[in-house]
């Protein structure tokens, strides 16, 4: 995972007020944009000097340093770093404000490939390779500043889209062929991660083709984040348009699906699949992604494979296995669920073990084809632990108390029907007016973090639960004291957060698609009042998380557009009831959102729900 730039923070630990959190959260290198205003004649968004500012600190620089004038020399510095700052994730300076300053000017390829380490914009990579990319530069890029560019091409997916970074890799890679560096295969890896984000098959065709030909070892480690950039991907694609076609996807990464026999090659399944054996995970995470895209002879091959090579002697290993089957029936394929569910029972001696601590189980139970044959591939004993777990569920889930709408939000948050959500909206009007202390990660990087940390010391959260349809200017709500049975997204709470790029909201594995629950309050001390956060509560429809996203000031209604990008503790937040343990995700294969300033907001179309 570590040579495509993607790492995981160790497990970060909070405390607000004698409460603990720890959790792994994703580290996506995104930056602060940190401007500085220089004066009034600087737009905010212009990162280079004009030239009356050049003339004026080159006078002023020289004139002090005449006198002898400390206080001249100190306006100087200052205007320079300041300057410095606006350059800080910009292209290069001109030449001439390096002059002023007397920092010699490098024209040497390693002095210009430094400068990725600050880039995040697509133009100025790419004025930066334009100037190095001859065949000294292409190797000094692959041998030292491989990781740098990785980086840069991470903190620019909060403004790009995926396609224009995939073509930007693919850029790169062509002057690598023309170069005939063995750097191509490294480049070809950043191009399968964004095609497969982008989800577009003849950039992952042109890319595997690439390794196909250098045929060079040691995918072992990129596969397992290939695979989950193809998994979030998809599981996006269904929620925007639930007749998305996997076929073409399917056939260039298992050739499932080509027509003609001579046509058909190994596809990236040849690169995926000699990683998935060297774990239990892995192999289960390329289980899932086959189960999403519609496979089905390598699918069963594979489960087959997987009950004959690995061992099932705990529960890790169990639940991993049953995530397959749960994925299966999450896309609309429970009779093949049901007959991977029956080979394992019969390959374990007529058991399912661990079946009752495992975090999906009610998905298994509320299905109407596996809960008829749940009785014949367990035990007796296990049966009845589960029928009671079933039971014991229901009562708590109807309880009306504040603490049984978490469980209710995992049994039905992640749900296709208008009908399954609106028991959760049930639920929170029967709690409206409780309060629930909550447990807060930021989602952020180490460098994001050590800004944000000392802000959170001390500080506590409570969620105040609340019925929250959506109140844009150009929605139209129903009256919510004559509410009928005939729900749809507005009156749900169903919201979209996309990332936008040159104006335009996106698409992608980067969107949200939420259920608000209400908001979040926050006090720094004992004494202190409580104070709405500006930050939202929300279900996360796509992962089964709870998070908390900044919107500004609550005011019980949400406008339509960005989010605001001052965000205390950054734009989003992953919460939980303080009382709940640090469950995993619901769906393993979360793919980990990065660090963006802000989201744009709108309702959520809600194409994947049912009656």
């Amino acid at each position: 995972m570590r040579a495509l730039g993607l790492h995981y923070l160790r497990p970060g630990i909070l405390r607000h007020r004698g409460k603990l959190c720890s959790r792994s959260v994703a580290q996506c290198y995104s930056s602060l944009d940190v401007t500085n205003e220089l004066d009034s004649n600087l737009e905010h968004n212009d990162l280079h000097p004009t030239p009356s500012q050049l003339l004026r600190a080159a006078i002023l620089g020289s004139n002090n340093l005449i006198t002898g004038e400390t206080a001249g020399v100190n306006a100087l510095e200052q205007t320079l770093d300041l300057l410095d700052e606006e350059w800080k994730f910009a292209s290069p300076p001109p030449s001439l404000w390096l002059a002023l300053k007397g920092v010699p000017i490098r024209h040497n390829r390693e002095g210009d490939l430094a400068w990725l380490d600050n880039a995040s914009d697509l133009s100025e990579i790419r004025t930066i390779l334009e100037r190095v990319l001859d065949k000294p530069g292409a190797r000094e890029l692959h041998t030292r500043h491989l990781d740098s560019l990785k980086l840069a091409l991470r903190r620019c997916e909060s403004h790009s889209t995926y396609s224009e970074i995939t073509g930007l890799v693919n850029d790169i890679l062509v002057r690598f062929e023309r170069l005939d560096l063995p750097g191509c295969y490294y480049i070809a890896q950043l191009g399968v991660y964004y095609a497969a984000l982008n989800l577009s098959v003849p950039a992952l065709r042109r890319f595997i083709a690439v390794w196909d030909t250098k045929k060079i070892p040691g995918l072992r480690q990129y596969a397992p984040v290939i695979t989950q950039a193809l998994s979030a991907a998809v599981d996006s694609a269904f929620l925007e348009n639930p007749d998305f076609n996997t076929s073409p996807l399917l056939s260039a990464i298992t050739s499932e699906d080509t027509l003609h026999e001579s046509d058909r090659s190994q596809g990236l399944h040849q690169f995926l699949y000699p990683a998935a054996l060297q774990s239990h995970d892995n192999f289960c995470s390329e289980l899932r992604l086959l189960a999403k895209l519609g496979s089905n002879q390598l699918m069963r091959d594979m489960w087959h494979v997987l009950l004959k090579e690995f061992e099932f002697d705990d529960a890790e290993a169990c639940h991993s296995a049953y995530s397959v089957a749960v994925t299966l029936v999450r896309f609309g394929r429970s009779e093949m669920a049901l007959d991977l569910l029956d080979a394992f029972s019969n390959k374990l001696n007529g058991r399912l073990p661990n079946i009752e601590s495992f975090n999906n189980l009610q998905i298994f139970i509320d299905d109407q084809i596996i809960k008829k044959s749940l009785k014949n591939l367990v035990d007796d004993e296990t049966y009845k632990v589960l029928m009671d777990t079933n039971t014991a569920s229901m009562e708590q889930r109807m309880g009306g108390d504040v603490n049984q709408l978490y469980p209710e939000c995992q049994a039905n948050g992640c749900s296709k029907t208008y009908e399954s959500l609106s028991q959760i909206i049930a639920l929170l009007n029967n709690v409206d007016g409780d309060l629930l202390d909550i447990t807060v990660q930021p989602n952020l990087n180490e460098e994001q973090w050590e800004l944000f940390q000392p802000k959170l010391e001390g500080v506590e959260f409570r969620w105040c639960p609340q019925q929250s349809p959506i109140n844009f200017s150009d929605s139209v709500l129903p009256n919510l004291e004559e509410q009928s049975e005939a729900w749809y997204p507005a009156s749900l709470g169903l919201m979209r957060a996309r990332s936008w790029a040159h104006g335009i909201p996106q698409a992608g594995a980067n969107s949200l698609h939420l259920m608000q629950l209400g908001y979040l309050e926050m006090r720094r001390g004992e004494d202190d009042p409580w104070n709405p956060s500006g930050y939202l509560v929300a279900w996360d429809r796509q992962y089964g998380e709870m998070i908390a996203l900044y919107v500004g000031e609550f005011s019980g209604a949400i406008n339509c557009g960005p989010t605001p990008s001052d965000a205390p503790f950054g734009t989003l937040m992953y919460i939980r009831p303080s009382d709940m343990p640090d469950m995993l995700p619901l769906f393993p294969d979360r793919y980990p959102l990065g660090f963006l300033s802000h989201y744009y907001l709108d309702i959520d179309p809600s194409a994947d729900l049912g009656p």
